[in-house]
């Protein structure tokens, strides 16, 4: 997981809400169960990168092994969720709220696991 570096996941989360927000949003290129779920989940991993800038490398390499298997499976558990439906009985979870909450989860689970290495990086300086 060397290969990942803060810059390279900024490039890319933002390559993912720019296209796929754009295409979306303005040229109508790319389906809304798609490109709006993937734009979501991308402004999670961006904001996350975001808040780890000024901390330490270690801090972040453990963040990376949690985001490695995370973001995936994000992705998968939010395209198995059906489309929404129609008709008389429309589907109340849709891949845009799936996509919203996990993006949430997401979040504050990075959060969580960046104080709690800050911390203990803290204490084990200390």
């Amino acid at each position: 997981m060397k290969f990942l570096s803060k810059k390279k996941i900024i490039l890319t989360s933002l390559i993912g809400l720019g296209l796929f927000g754009i295409a979306l949003d303005y040229f109508d290129f790319v389906s809304y169960t798609i490109g709006d779920p993937i734009s979501n989940l991308s402004l999670s991993l961006l904001v996350t990168t975001l808040v780890l800038l000024p901390f330490r490398d270690q801090i972040f390499r453990a963040w990376v092994k949690f985001a490695f298997w995370a973001f995936p499976l994000s992705i998968l558990i939010v395209m198995i969720q059906p489309d929404g439906g129609g008709g008389y009985f429309p589907s109340l979870v849709t891949k845009e709220i799936v996509s919203w909450w996990i993006g949430i989860l997401f979040f504050l689970t990075s959060l969580l696991i960046i104080a709690y290495k800050y911390f203990t990086l803290r204490k084990n300086t200390a």
